[in-house]
């Protein structure tokens, strides 16, 4: 293990969080180390991944993404509809600042979001690493010269570009996030919104399953953030907070997957399983109620910004 240090704020100040594996896809038997930083609270993996790592612990997108597989079914036109649902909050958000414009959504997964926002008059760009996620969202769409598969910097988009910048539950997994926050100041417009949506790991769901939360999807996600410690990155690199807010609406959902996820790492009984997840159940339950009147500890944070 190298000797932890924070990117953010330089600190060699620290606290070991937890250790944890891949409860989600157990690519790995190994054990991953989690540490905090003891002066901004920014959480962080250590050792990091090197790069040519990070492909094994990503399985297929069909794995990845359900509704890949699904897609055209019946099944998948259920996805759909449940999926326009989910998004409407965030599209409801989104139009306070910006009702129109060049839109650039980063590491689009499904494409949902940008169908939707084409749906709404934005003019829609893609970028994402993965080649079976971008051939498919360029044919979904029909806008293949604006699905990008390579990495933000090697897109090379011109300085004040776009109205809006969406990092939807992407920036977690970068392991530069300081560095694609330097080239979305750059291709923001000066009135330009950065969205950002990341799991918050100072919520109430990650102080009672700790090393077991289903959000903290080890070893992809190397980066978590609080409020606290997403605003100070974002100041730091040009960036002024507009609104910042935390919601739970699908960790009773979540909680309940990754219970299943650990009955299986650990090879527990079909029917002792269920019977477990159905003694957890009200625990859960009371945790997301009680999540709603704790405004900064809800599951996932969501957070606007605008250049400085």
């Amino acid at each position: 293990m190298n000797e932890p240090k924070c990117d953010l704020c330089g600190s060699k100040r620290y606290k070991s969080l937890c250790e944890s594996q891949d409860y989600r896809f157990f690519s790995t038997e190994e054990h991953f180390s989690l540490f905090e930083c003891g002066d901004c609270g920014l959480v962080y993996l250590n050792p990091m991944l090197a790069k040519e790592e990070w492909a094994k612990f990503y399985p297929k997108a069909a794995a990845y993404y359900p509704s890949f597989k699904h897609h055209g079914t019946l099944f998948g036109r259920g996805v759909d509809l449940v999926s326009r649902l989910l998004y409407l909050p965030r599209i409801f958000d989104i139009r306070r600042y910006k009702k129109s414009g060049k839109l650039l959504d980063i590491g689009f997964g499904t494409g949902y979001f940008l169908y939707f926002m084409k749906e709404r008059g934005f003019d829609i760009y893609g970028v994402d690493t993965a080649d079976e996620v971008c051939d498919f969202v360029s044919g979904k769409l029909g806008e293949k010269n604006k699905i990008f598969n390579k990495e933000l910097k090697d897109c090379n988009f011109g300085s004040d570009e776009f109205d809006l910048v969406t990092l939807l539950h992407v920036l977690e997994h970068l392991p530069d996030p300081m560095e694609h926050l330097q080239e979305i100041h750059r291709i923001l417009k000066p009135d330009g919104v950065l969205m950002i949506e990341v799991p918050n790991i100072d919520s109430i769901a990650y102080k009672i399953l700790g090393k077991y939360w289903f959000q903290l999807d080890i070893p992809r996600h190397v980066y978590h953030f609080s409020v606290k410690s997403l605003s100070a990155m974002l100041d730091k690199y040009g960036y002024k907070v507009k609104k910042v807010s935390t919601f739970s609406m699908r960790i009773f959902f979540a909680s309940i997957r990754g219970c299943f996820h650990v009955m299986k790492r650990y090879r527990v009984g079909y029917i002792l399983s269920r019977i477990l997840i159905l003694l957890a159940v009200p625990f859960i339950l009371a945790a997301t109620v009680i999540s709603r009147f704790m405004p900064k500890n809800g599951e996932i944070i969501r957070l606007y910004a605008v250049k400085k």
